[in-house]
């Protein structure tokens, strides 16, 4: 089942907005699997391991939902460890008009404690786009303080808009 994430389409920037999955059936009935097993909405069995590892072992992406990262007691990146986890992805270009990462300081744009979700959802979006993405906006301060999924504590991150981003976007979430 694909994954659906919700995308706000900004005048100068795209929101990856607070990315929750939804599948299109409910779990199976408990106890089909053994107790070290977890069971997928598809109602296939996983070692229990397997279940977060950031790898889609169920196929309808059950293992790896929204709850890995809520129930993670660490469930933030640094800064550096998500511009690695990004690199790996061949997402390298971090915007920034001061040419710096300092969460406190208009004009940088920080990484320092977004989500672990909200990089595994740009991150697929990069996979499923094919687009190359430009990060133009994350944690740092300048953004909306209200409501309790911001910008400052990593529900959000901001990416340049391109020709293929905009297409990707029209041809697949109308």
């Amino acid at each position: 089942m694909k994954s659906v994430c919700i995308l706000i389409l900004m005048v100068m920037h795209l929101q990856l907005t607070n990315c929750w999955w939804f599948w299109g059936k409910p779990p199976a009935p408990e106890g089909t699997c053994n107790s070290k097993q977890f069971q997928c909405a598809n109602d296939k069995c996983i070692r229990s391991s397997r279940q977060c590892n950031n790898k889609d072992d169920c196929g309808d992406e059950s293992d790896e939902d929204y709850t890995c990262y809520v129930n993670d007691m660490k469930n933030t990146f640094t800064h550096e460890e998500a511009v690695a986890e990004l690199a790996k992805e061949g997402i390298t270009h971090i915007y920034s008009s001061k040419n710096c990462h300092d969460k406190t300081r208009g004009g940088c744009t920080s990484l320092s404690g977004i989500r672990k979700n909200c990089i595994a959802q740009l991150i697929k979006f990069k996979i499923a786009s094919g687009c190359y993405i430009t990060i133009t906006g994350g944690t740092e301060v300048g953004h909306s303080t209200t409501g309790s999924r911001r910008h400052n504590n990593g529900y959000k991150i901001d990416i340049r808009v391109t020709n293929c981003v905009t297409s990707y976007i029209k041809s697949n979430y109308r």
